[in-house]
């Protein structure tokens, strides 16, 4: 007949399936636009819970501001605890560690005692211990080794001071900052020949004493073992870092600066939402990929009714 069935069965075949691709593909489209709407919202409403969830830190409602006059004598620092209010402040001592310095010594591994044993009888506040090296442990090195590993409140290290001399190493001991850190050592070489042995002079420029940190605020001085003093102001932490020779003043003032910033930032969450809720919702829309995405979907109805009562009721 010079009929092309082939073709004549693919026009029929093509014109069934149309309607029904169209079908199809508008669902899928009508789809694709709820789920960039969906999207959209979980967006901003992210935004909302950030800005919430922000405001639940006790720090952004009673955080404080501490003008300090003498930076360089000490660092405050106020916590939520702290209440506004002026104080002044006089640094009169530093706590420090003592630091007891040995005379030269030849080298790290050179014998002090002949090869023999050697007992440090250590006394740190009050409280005696022996350290005990025993033969061929009685070099510089040794000596600090043992007294670290001993931990008894006293480390030691062995330091080159490079001053040309034939002695140029000293062994450096440092006690818990504090007056009651105060340390004393003495030594026994027993059997040995204590030479050229340990020895520590009482003048020795690089030794210092033991002492306790005194701070004065509002009239009243307090004796800390620390530099760092956290309960002489209700909230307030001194770092000690030099003596004052007049009075210093610190002001402690309200710090409204974050929470403001933080309610404005809840405030354009809000909006944004509420924004992007109309956007989705609106039949007219023209904005791209979501505007008129969720006409009609009952979600945006209830995500606009729970977020006015979030904002519109009592907080917890």
């Amino acid at each position: 007949s010079g009929v092309d069935v082939s073709a004549l069965a693919q026009n029929l075949v093509d014109a069934e399936r149309a309607p029904q691709e169209n079908a199809i593909k508008a669902k899928i489209t009508k789809n694709e636009s709820r789920i960039s709407g969906y999207s959209a919202l979980s967006f901003v409403l992210d935004g909302v819970k950030t800005a919430l969830t922000a405001l639940k830190d006790q720090n952004s409602f009673s955080s404080l501001v501490a003008n300090n006059t003498n930076t360089s004598a000490f660092s405050v620092t106020a916590a939520a605890t702290a209440v506004e209010g002026s104080h002044s402040v006089n640094v009169l001592q530093l706590a420090k560690a003592q630091r007891t310095v040995t005379e030269g010594l030849a080298s790290p591994t050179a014998s002090l005692n002949g090869g023999k044993a050697i007992t440090f009888s250590l006394t740190v506040g009050g409280t005696s211990s022996d350290i005990k090296l025993p033969d061929g442990y009685d070099t510089p090195q040794n000596v600090v080794d043992f007294i670290n590993t001993a931990k008894k409140g006293v480390t030691a290290k062995l330091v080159n001071t490079g001053d040309g001399s034939s002695t140029p190493y000293q062994i450096v001991l440092s006690g818990p900052t504090g007056s009651a850190g105060a340390f004393s050592l003495s030594m026994d070489y027993g059997t040995g020949s204590g030479s050229p042995g340990v020895s520590f002079a009482s003048n020795n420029p690089n030794n210092q004493s033991a002492s306790d940190a005194k701070i004065k605020v509002d009239g009243v001085t307090y004796t800390r073992t620390s530099n760092t003093v956290n309960d002489v102001v209700a909230g307030v932490t001194f770092n000690l870092k030099a003596t004052t020779s007049t009075a210093a003043s610190i002001d402690l003032t309200r710090d409204t600066t974050a929470i403001k910033d933080k309610l404005n930032t809840l405030v354009q969450s809000f909006n944004d939402a509420m924004s992007m809720l109309n956007v989705v919702s609106d039949p007219k829309s023209t904005v791209d990929t979501y505007g008129a995405t969720l006409v009609g979907d009952s979600t945006v109805r209830m995500v606009k009714q729970q977020l006015r009562s979030m904002f519109s009721n009592v907080s917890s």
